[in-house]
C-alpha cells in the first residue's frame, strides 16, 4: 500500500490491510479495478491488458502502491461470469482436483 503520511492504515475487526489480507479477501474494504470492454478485447487493448496481468506490470502496480492481482482472482472474477453452467462447472472440478 502506498504510504501516504497524512493517512491512517486502520485494521477492522482485528485484520490488517496487508497485502495478504487484501488478496485473501479477509479486509473487508477494498476497491476493485476493471478493464471494460466492447466485446473481446483486441489489439492494443488486448496488449495492454496482457501486459497489466504480466509479471512487469503486476510489479509495477505494486511498486506504485497498489495490491497485485492474484491469478485465481481473475479467473473467478473475469473468466468465470462469461463461462456457460456447464464450463463454470467443469473448471470448478478442475481446480478443486488440486
Amino acid at each position: 500500500m502506498y504510504a501516504n503520511p497524512d493517512a491512517k492504515i486502520l485494521s477492522v475487526d482485528g485484520v490488517e490491510p496487508s497485502i495478504e489480507n487484501i488478496q485473501n479477501r479477509s479486509y473487508p474494504f477494498v476497491a476493485n479495478f476493471y478493464a471494460v470492454t466492447n466485446g473481446e478485447p483486441e489489439g492494443n487493448v488486448r496488449l495492454l491488458i496482457d501486459w497489466i496481468l504480466s509479471p512487469q506490470g503486476q510489479r509495477i502496480i505494486e511498486e506504485t502502491g497498489y495490491v497485485p492481482v492474484e491469478a485465481k482472482h481473475v479467473f473467478y472474477d473475469v473468466i468465470m461470469p462469461f463461462l456457460s453452467e456447464t464450463a463454470a462447472q467443469q473448471m470448478q472440478q478442475l481446480i478443486n482436483r488440486d
